[in-house]
């Protein structure tokens, strides 16, 4: 089988890695989403609680870049603190923040967008329901 968007959806989700401002992002995942959702970043993946859910977007933009770049120990780290300790939340994310230019952000906004774009596209492909009438049949037929 080689349905194109089958391939659109492995080249956003599985393969496909995007590099923001020089940083290599992973695809996102279950595991990005889950560990958005435990930071709070309401802003950027939509309704949810957590400890930085007031953030200002910047600030939310650049957490899941965060998530998205670094090791993973790093991430579940920063995870970790979310239960417990959101000052230290905020002391790695600013030292993440001071080494990246602002139109990372911007950057970041782009490939979601793209993303999303993609998925929304790719995801939807509309078949006839079984023994539907085609527009060539009589009606009540």
């Amino acid at each position: 089988m080689n349905d194109p968007r089958q391939s659109t959806l492995s080249e956003i989700f599985i393969t496909g890695s995007a590099k923001i401002a020089g940083l290599e992002c992973r695809p996102f995942s279950l595991g990005t989403l889950t560990a958005a959702r435990l930071l709070g970043l309401s802003r950027v993946i939509g309704e949810c609680d957590g400890p930085c859910k007031d953030w200002r977007m910047e600030r939310q933009m650049a957490a899941l870049l965060f998530l998205q770049s670094q090791p993973l120990p790093d991430v579940q780290a920063l995870v970790r603190f979310a239960k417990t300790d959101v000052n230290a939340i905020d002391e790695r994310l600013l030292a993440f923040e001071l080494s990246i230019p602002l139109n990372a952000l911007t950057e970041l906004a782009a490939q979601i967008e793209a993303d999303s774009g993609a998925v929304a596209e790719a995801q939807f492909e509309i078949e006839s329901k079984p023994g539907d009438r085609s527009e060539a049949d009589p009606p009540n037929s």
